[in-house]
């Protein structure tokens, strides 16, 4: 049994959804043959397959807002499962649905819903299935529960007539949190978490087995070693839309107040307070620091360095210092010996990683990075391989440091290199370079920038007079050949000149359809649009795609059509991508759609004259070739037809200040 839904029936599942479809017996015919609808007997059975079944209450519950008609479902799980999503609902009562509720798989689902669903009214919250119920203790203190003193009993009730093996335990937790019976810390919980807890790599995406039966405050503090802390940024285990697993977001400072004080343990101190500092700002206790700084000169004497600086602690440790909270904190005990163990350090991996996230160095050590560095930009000299030197562009030290003596050795090496002009990495190599000038001319205190301005210049117009055909050479050619008859062809033309924007419409995507589609197709190939690639241009190759969200208005509509997008109809889509991802292959449609239509028409003069015509305007003479001149006279044309139509929308052509007094404003 396959358990889920492929993503073909899931697309017509959602489609039915928004179109409302009132035909839904194909879904309980395919959830009938791929999924396990046999009943359990006991509770470890439970726990394997009740996962695919909570997914069907959501299934149902989309359902069950656009039809409601019976359904002929011929297994009695899946029948109960579909009275459970009533009951979640609205459209079954308690009584009726533990009248209808046979399985015992079904009991247990319900009695889940049935908890939840008064969860809901009382927490704002909007769970389908809070399996918490069922393993954690002290949820009541989690909640609030107020809404289940009425029902108490009657849920006591059900319960006892659950028989399945293995499930007394839940049970019980149940009761005691409708009863409120607090609970204290599990049994051996530090003793046998306390290595995950204190830990160099204590947030690094562990995935630690959690005991049956937890509190939820210990729950919550192993949850909180399953989420990864770099560069003072957390990243969970899981995001999915609006799902976060865990939900770091609901760690505020006062739930890290509530858990501190119900530990009252330094191992969870050392959790808590570093997640309370990472994600709210609060500056740990000296005790925690101290211990990070312990365990980061433990790793640090093991001598592998990407472990050090890989480390969570090394992440909280270096925050602090970049930060200045490390300034609050006395520079002794660890803190010192910590210090101490850092200015013995002598592999330049680490004293870079060190100069960069502000970690205290000794002089020696300051002075050999400075060496280091001098020895980098020095290597110029030697450097005969193209990739060395597009290594050494790449390099910001390098950029920042450099003196006016070996830069001027730069540009004739970069040159040289050149001779190999078929190179396949000199495009990268020229994009490189124009970044290391700009870093030079934007950091640089040692070299005169109206040179390396000079350089910039030159770079470009050597890229476009000298290289850029030569590296087209490099390119590999793919053909496609179609045929299209004679008629469509004069036709196509007739429809363009009776309605020349037909042209924009077959190059760009002019309805949501179009666009889903094309997102669609890109998201089912994912890998071929998220790597990188050098486009070559006759201006300057450039890496990626041309996408700026900053600048570009185009991008920008772009941008926010495509977030709409994804938020209605993400569904359709097999792999789920960044927007800019979307952005390049949609402007790589663009072109695509035009190298195919703009070749279709040749009535340029019958065009040009019905121009000329509507505009009642004498234009250049065009008789063979179109020149530079045609294309230019039209500019000026087009904005007074945008002006024109912006008057007929209200929109003043000029600009509306006194200061800039009939001004006309820019037609975009």
């Amino acid at each position: 049994m396959k358990n889920y839904l492929e993503h073909e029936i899931e697309v017509k599942y959602i489609d039915g959804i928004l179109a409302k479809s009132q035909e839904w017996q194909w879904f309980i015919e395919i959830i009938e043959n791929d999924y396990d609808l046999d009943d359990i007997s006991t509770n470890f059975e439970f726990q394997q397959k009740n996962a695919p079944l909570r997914r069907l209450i959501g299934y149902f519950l989309k359902i069950l807002e656009v039809s409601d008609r019976q359904f002929d479902i011929s297994k009695p799980v899946l029948s109960d499962i579909y009275n459970i999503s009533r009951f979640s609902i609205g459209a079954m009562t308690v009584d009726s649905a533990i009248e209808n509720i046979t399985t015992n798989i079904g009991k247990i689902l319900f009695v889940v819903v049935w908890l939840t669903k008064i969860e809901n009214s009382d927490n704002e919250t909007n769970y389908i299935t809070d399996m918490r119920f069922l393993t954690q203790k002290n949820l009541f203190q989690a909640i609030n529960m107020q809404s289940y003193t009425t029902e108490e009993d009657s849920i006591i009730r059900y319960l006892d007539a659950i028989k399945v093996e293995g499930f007394d335990a839940s049970q019980k937790c149940i009761i005691d949190n409708l009863r409120k019976v607090p609970y204290g810390l599990s049994e051996g919980f530090f003793e046998k978490y306390e290595q995950n807890l204190v830990s160099a790599n204590a947030f690094n995406y562990q995935m630690v087995q959690k005991q049956p039966f937890l509190t939820w405050q210990e729950d919550t503090l192993l949850d909180m070693l399953a989420i990864s802390i770099k560069k003072r940024t957390i990243s969970s285990t899981c995001t999915m839309g609006n799902m976060i697993v865990p939900d770091y977001t609901t760690w505020t400072s006062n739930l890290i107040t509530q858990l501190k004080f119900f530990f009252n343990n330094p191992a969870a101190d050392f959790v808590l307070e570093s997640i309370d500092y990472i994600r709210n700002s609060v500056i740990p206790s000296k005790i925690v620091v101290d211990t990070h700084c312990r365990l980061l000169k433990e790793l640090i004497e093991d001598g592998d360095d990407y472990n050090v600086y890989s480390s969570s602690s090394y992440t909280v440790i270096a925050s602090m210092f970049m930060d200045g909270a490390m300034k609050s904190i006395e520079k002794n005990g660890d803190v010192l010996e910590l210090i101490k163990c850092v200015q013995k350090v002598e592999t330049m991996t680490l004293l870079l990683r060190f100069k960069d996230d502000c970690i205290p160095m000794s002089k020696e050590q300051i002075i050999a990075v400075k060496k280091y560095i001098i020895e980098r930009y020095k290597s110029i000299k030697d450097i005969e391989d193209i990739h060395y030197l597009n290594d050494y562009f790449s390099n910001s030290d390098i950029a920042k440091n450099i003196t006016q003596e070996y830069y001027d050795m730069v540009m004739p090496k970069f040159l040289k290199m050149l001779n190999t002009p078929r190179h396949q990495l000199i495009p990268t190599l020229f994009y490189q370079a124009m970044l290391f000038l700009i870093e030079v001319n934007q950091t640089n205190q040692n070299v005169d920038r109206r040179i390396v301005k000079r350089d910039m210049i030159g770079l470009q117009e050597y890229w476009q007079n000298n290289v850029y055909e030569e590296q087209c050479k490099n390119l590999l050619e793919f053909k496609y050949s179609t045929s299209v008859a004679s008629k469509d062809i004069n036709m196509f033309n007739d429809f363009v000149l009776a309605n020349p924007i037909l042209v924009s419409q077959k190059c760009l995507l002019s309805s949501t359809d179009d666009m889903i589609e094309v997102m669609r197709l890109i998201s089912e190939h994912a890998v071929a649009y998220m790597f990188k690639k050098m486009v070559l241009s006759p201006i300057y190759p450039l890496e990626g795609a041309e996408v700026d969200f900053d600048n570009h208005d185009i991008d920008i509509l772009l941008k926010k059509q495509i977030e709409e997008i994804k938020d209605k109809y993400g569904y359709k889509f097999l792999n789920r991508l960044d927007t800019e991802i979307y952005v390049s292959g949609i402007h790589e449609r663009y072109r695509q759609n035009a190298a195919i239509t703009i070749p279709m028409f040749h009535e340029e003069k019958k065009l040009y004259g019905l121009i000329e015509e509507i505009l009642n305007i004498k234009l250049i003479s065009l008789e063979e070739e179109i020149q530079l001149g045609h294309l230019t006279q039209l500019f000026p044309l087009l904005e007074i037809q945008v002006r024109k139509l912006g008057k007929m929308f209200g929109i003043v052509p000029f600009k509306e200040k006194a200061s800039e007094f009939m001004k006309l404003k820019d037609p975009s």
